[in-house]
């Protein structure tokens, strides 16, 4: 599948949390964008994950 990014011009920090799902090759990979200001919130976000990307 092609994905569309957006304009570096438009990519602002993260306020709050952003929530995306894609799949792909059959699986459905869900994204939870969470910013750094919730950091007491990440372990609810990633008990559960089979991965972890820090940006």
């Amino acid at each position: 599948a092609k994905h569309k990014m957006l304009p570096l011009h438009r990519i602002r920090p993260t306020i709050g949390t952003n929530v995306g799902k894609v799949e792909i090759g059959g699986a459905i990979c869900s994204f939870y964008d969470v910013g750094g200001r919730l950091r007491d919130l990440w372990e609810r976000y990633y008990a559960d994950a089979d991965a972890v990307v820090f940006v």
